[in-house]
C-alpha cells in the first residue's frame, strides 16, 4: 500500500508485510515488477513512502517511542536520518519541487482533534506552521510545482498561498 513513483517514471516506493510480516516496511519495485527491494529494516511499522525529487531519497513516517516521526533514506536502503523529535505524530511527508523542504502533518494521534500542516528543511530544520488546528483536519500536504501547499484530505481545499522557498532557506 502508499505507492509513490518515482520522479522519472522507474520505480514506485511501497509499504509491504511481504518479509516478517509484522512490521510495515518500506520497498522499492521498478516499474516493470522486477528488482523488489527492501529498504528499511527495523522493528516499527513504516508507512507513507514519497521520492525526493531527484529521486535519490525517501521521506517516510514511522512510528517510534510511540509517535509517529519522519526519516529519510536514500532510495537503496543506506543513510536512514530521523528527522522529527519531539513528541507528537508527524505524517504523510510531501517534498517541495526543489527537494529542499519537507511538508508533513501532525496529530495528536486522533485526527478527530484536528491536523495542521508544518513545513522543516529536507535536513529536519522546523520551519514553520502552515495551517491552524481551528480550521479542521489538514492532512497528506503537498507543494505543487509552482509552491501552493495543500491539504486534498480536508474537508474543504487549503490552500495556504505561495511558499517562498528562497526566503525560507536563508
Amino acid at each position: 500500500f502508499d505507492p509513490d513513483w518515482s520522479p522519472d517514471g522507474t520505480k514506485i516506493a511501497f509499504v509491504s508485510l511481504k518479509d516478517d510480516g509484522r512490521n510495515n516496511e518500506i520497498y522499492v519495485i521498478g516499474a516493470d515488477g522486477q528488482g523488489r527491494k527492501r529498504v528499511t529494516h527495523d522493528l516499527v511499522s513504516k508507512q507513507s513512502p514519497s521520492f525526493s525529487p531527484d529521486g535519490r531519497r525517501i521521506a517516510y513516517m514511522a512510528h517510534h517511542e510511540g509517535f509517529g516521526h519522519i526519516f529519510v533514506v536514500d532510495a537503496d536502503g543506506r543513510n536512514r536520518v530521523r528527522l522529527t523529535h519531539n513528541q507528537e505524530h508527524h505524517r504523510d511527508p510531501a517534498w517541495s519541487p526543489d527537494g529542499r523542504t519537507i511538508a508533513y502533518h501532525i496529530n495528536n494521534g486522533n485526527v478527530l482533534d484536528g491536523a495542521t500542516i508544518h513545513l522543516m528543511t529536507a535536513d529536519g530544520k522546523y520551519l514553520k506552521q502552515l495551517s491552524d488546528v481551528h480550521d479542521g483536519h489538514d492532512l497528506e500536504p503537498d507543494i505543487s510545482p509552482v509552491g501552493l501547499a495543500v491539504s486534498p484530505a480536508s474537508k474543504k481545499t487549503t490552500i495556504w498561498g505561495r511558499i517562498k522557498l528562497d526566503f525560507v532557506h536563508k
